[in-house]
């Protein structure tokens, strides 16, 4: 992508999460008074789309000269963990995304950037507490990194709260 080349813009079907590998991006809140917020390597963007029927909140667009993500279509993601046995720890992650989603805000204070390394870690405690899921779930995001061929840096940050302890 080339500086002020839009990545998605608001109201658009969300298809996959996205990986800044490099440069800088700006998200524009369609649905606040938030001002833009800057992106640099190492952020995700629209987790929200893995996890439910998602419609672009806002827009993303490059701000540096140049700018390189991974891209994860939800399809092949979802494609890689049906017939897997972490599945289940998916399904039980995605529950626990919602519910911090939501937790103490309305559906129009949602937006593409909901989801950090904290939240992500969070929800994935709940599940190492439960049960041995969370070995499960680490498992199914290192066969996207051999789908996907990404950098290993890369879903290392990307993915941090989501390995093993």
């Amino acid at each position: 992508f080339i500086s002020g080349e839009a990545v998605f813009r608001v109201g658009k079907e969300a298809t996959a999460v996205y990986f800044l590998t490099h440069g800088k991006m700006s998200y524009d809140f369609a649905y606040s008074h938030a001002l833009p917020t800057r992106i640099f390597g190492g952020r995700w963007i629209a987790e929200s789309t893995l996890w439910l029927t998602w419609e672009h909140r806002g827009t993303l667009q490059v701000t540096s000269a140049a700018a390189e993500q991974v891209a994860v279509r939800v399809a092949d993601f979802l494609r890689c963990v049906e017939d897997s046995l972490s599945r289940y720890a998916m399904r039980k992650y995605a529950g626990l995304y919602l519910k911090a989603a939501l937790g103490g805000c309305s559906f129009t204070d949602l937006h593409d950037l909901f989801g950090t390394p904290d939240i992500a870690e969070e929800i994935t405690g709940t599940i190492r507490s439960a049960s041995h899921d969370a070995h499960t779930l680490a498992k199914s995001f290192g066969t996207l990194v051999v789908l996907f061929n990404a950098d290993e840096l890369l879903i290392e940050h990307a993915f941090c709260a989501w390995k093993e302890a």
